[in-house]
C-alpha cells in the first residue's frame, strides 16, 4: 500500500507542477479570500489532473463510472472492512460527484469540474465515518475528525500565534 501511495504523490506533485507552474504553494494570506479561491481552484484542477491521469475522470472531469468502480474495488479488496461497504460509497461519491458537476459554472475559465476533489473527500470521509473500532489508533482524535465529518464542518481552527511569521534570520 505504501508504494500505491508513493506513486500517488509523485503524480501529485507531477500534476501540482503543471497547473500551477510551481513545486509547491508559496506562502500565502489565509484571510484574503482572493487568495484563498484562488488556491482552491488549483487544487481542484490538480485533483482533476490526477483523476485524468489515472484514467478515473473524463477530458472534462467527469467521472468515469466504470473505472471508478474498478479502482474502488481494487483498492478495497486488501481489507474485509472496506470490501463489505465498496457498493455504498461508490454509489454515494459518484452521486456527489455528478452533483458537483451539475452546479459547476462551466463559463469560469479558470476552473475546472469539482468532480474529482468531490469523489477524494468523499472517499476519505467514507472510510473514515465507517472504520471499525479495532483499525482506530487514535480514539480521541477519530471520535473528533468524525463528528467533524459528520457536521460536513470542514474548517480547522486556526493557526496558532506566529505560525505565519517570517524565521529570524
Amino acid at each position: 500500500m505504501s508504494q500505491v501511495r508513493e506513486g500517488e504523490k509523485d503524480l501529485k506533485r507531477e500534476c501540482f507542477k503543471e497547473v500551477v507552474g510551481k513545486d509547491k504553494h508559496e506562502k500565502f494570506d489565509p484571510f484574503n479570500c482572493e487568495t484563498m479561491d484562488q488556491r482552491k481552484k488549483q487544487i481542484s484542477c490538480v485533483i482533476q489532473c490526477v483523476g485524468q491521469k489515472k484514467d478515473l475522470l473524463d477530458s472534462e472531469g467527469n467521472p468515469k463510472e466504470e473505472e471508478f468502480r474498478a479502482f474502488v474495488k481494487e483498492r478495497f479488496a486488501s481489507e474485509s472492512w472496506l470490501a463489505a461497504l465498496q457498493d455504498k460509497v461508490i454509489s454515494a461519491c459518484l452521486d456527489e460527484a455528478k452533483n458537483a458537476t451539475a452546479n459547476h459554472d462551466a463559463s469560469d475559465s479558470a476552473s475546472c469540474n469539482p468532480a474529482g476533489i468531490k469523489i477524494a473527500h468523499c472517499l476519505h470521509r467514507e472510510i473514515q465515518l465507517n472504520c471499525p473500532a479495532d483499525q482506530i489508533k487514535d480514539e480521541k482524535s477519530c471520535a473528533r475528525l468524525q463528528e467533524r465529518l459528520k457536521r460536513r464542518d470542514f474548517f480547522h481552527p486556526p493557526p496558532p500565534p506566529g505560525a505565519f511569521d517570517e524565521p529570524d534570520n
